[in-house]
């Protein structure tokens, strides 16, 4: 065995050693052609930088998901040489192959992914030199869910005189969302999208879909997708009519007075509006009608309007029935 050895040793030394000058010389020569052929192919090509790499990254399919944050997608340069005969080079004519992400290159919010030229692909008459930057930093967000209550939005008009209430137990109108963590944080509520109330009089149960809170790229999802919202309808002003309210005559000061006294109707009824719980307080000796005959000077039987004066101002006298008296004034 060792003979063998010695005499394979042997071999080896006297083929590296043998004719050692020529050798030597061939290697020089043959650095000498390749760096002469290297400045050739070189003068051939010039130098260019192309922006806008677009590069397709797939994250990890792992129970916690996450998103790269940011609107617009990664992009590199690349430092390229192009062959003279080439023009019209775009980021276009380069493809980028997909990077697949592990969670190791998952750092909290950041992703570090590292890049060589092996990742692209060129067009023809082009070559690849760098990448830039060599790791692409990016920001990342793993999503959550989180419970939140739903605010009811209303859109359209109602008749005059009507509104709209959402009457529902607030512990149950709630949602769950998942969206991007840091997104979440933020969010205190979330809306319906507008309920329609154009010309409603009734009121109406309605499935309410959930809208997003913010642009619709962004991704949320809600559990559920609707909510049933029970909707109350009702006159914001009603009215109420008061029958039979003694009628008033105001004969006014003067030196020599005259008497006025209701020839009939000595009563009114009289139709009152305004919003419906204080409308409801509204007691009837709040309600003065009367008819003026101040302005009268001569004995006779007279045709008088009746008017009407409330102690509260935020009622509105619809109608008096009957609108006139008859009044007699004399001395």
């Amino acid at each position: 065995m060792n003979s063998i050895f010695n005499h394979l040793r042997s071999f080896l030394i006297a083929a590296v050693t043998r004719d050692l000058g020529r050798k030597f010389v061939a290697l020089i020569l043959a650095l000498i052609v390749y760096v002469s052929v290297s400045r050739e192919l070189t003068s051939f090509y010039n130098p260019l930088t192309v922006s806008g790499i677009p590069v397709g990254v797939r994250l990890p399919e792992t129970p916690v998901k996450y998103d790269l944050l940011g609107g617009d997608p990664p992009s590199v340069k690349l430092q390229i040489l192009v062959h003279r005969s080439r023009t019209g080079i775009t980021a276009a004519d380069f493809k980028c192959r997909e990077i697949v992400v592990t969670s190791d290159m998952i750092r909290g919010n950041r992703l570090d992914i590292p890049l060589s030229i092996s990742d692209f692909s060129a067009p023809r008459g082009c070559r690849i030199k760098a990448v830039e930057p060599s790791v692409l930093t990016l920001s990342v967000d793993k999503y959550a869910s989180k419970k939140l209550p739903v605010k009811v939005v209303f859109e359209g008009r109602l008749p005059k005189n009507y509104d709209a209430r959402a009457i529902q137990d607030q512990d149950k109108l709630t949602v769950t969302v998942t969206a991007l963590e840091s997104l979440l944080k933020k969010l205190t509520d979330v809306k319906t999208e507008p309920i329609n109330l154009d010309n409603i009089t009734q009121s109406f149960d309605y499935y309410a879909a959930i809208k997003p809170p913010l642009a619709s790229d962004v991704k949320f999802q809600f559990a559920p997708p609707k909510v049933m919202v029970r909707i109350d309808v009702y006159r914001r002003i009603l009215s109420r009519t008061f029958r039979r309210q003694d009628v008033i005559l105001l004969t006014g000061k003067r030196e020599k007075p005259l008497k006025a006294e209701l020839v009939k109707d000595s009563t009114a009824d009289v139709e009152v509006s305004g919003e419906k719980i204080p409308l409801s307080r509204l007691k009837s000796n709040q309600i003065k009608v009367f008819a003026d005959v101040s302005m009268f000077d001569h004995p006779g039987v007279y045709q008088v309007d009746l008017s009407c004066w409330l102690t509260e101002n935020d009622f509105t006298v619809d109608s008096i029935t009957p609108k006139t008296v008859q009044v007699k004034v004399f001395q």
